[in-house]
């Protein structure tokens, strides 16, 4: 019987099998449900068993890397990390200069030989950062980044 059921000494009411209130030390939903779907009374109830634990659960086959392990493992992905993080460390500096309001919509895009390129979430953002151009290239300059130009690009809906 589950610890939590009724107290065995007292028995259950004559009540079409229903346990006698009296009888209740503690009400466990589990037994009174489990109890009422067979047709049983709680004192015939099997107790529920507790969860069996279980081995953690690896979804990777033995052997597989970690992202950030390929990562630095392949040259050609580790450029691209290191540009990554050139890219998010070029809007950082920027974030100061740009209102509040926009720095939410304003996102780190890819660096390559042409430009920097800025990604805008709508038209009146790309239109106000177009203005702030020139003080943006000046302030990267100033933090030693004297690469491509800065490009501004609006991403598409959805």
């Amino acid at each position: 019987m589950c610890e939590w059921g009724v107290d065995e000494r007292r028995g259950a009411s004559a009540n079409k099998g229903a346990p006698n209130p009296q009888s209740l030390k503690v009400y466990h939903p589990g037994c009174y449900r489990q109890a009422a779907a067979t047709g049983a009374s709680a004192l015939t109830a099997k107790p529920m068993n507790p969860p069996k634990s279980r081995p953690p659960f690896n979804p990777l086959p033995p052997g597989t890397q970690a992202v950030a392990q390929a990562l630095r493992a392949n040259e050609t992905l580790g450029l691209l990390t290191q540009r990554i993080r050139d890219s998010q460390a070029r809007l950082a500096a920027l974030q100061p200069l740009l209102p509040p309001a926009m720095r939410a919509l304003v996102k780190a895009g890819p660096i390559d030989a042409e430009a920097y390129t800025l990604l805008v979430g709508n038209q009146a953002v790309s239109a106000k950062l177009r203005q702030m151009l020139p003080a943006l290239e000046a302030h990267l300059r100033t933090r030693g980044w004297d690469g491509p130009p800065l490009r501004i690009k609006l991403l598409s809906p959805g």
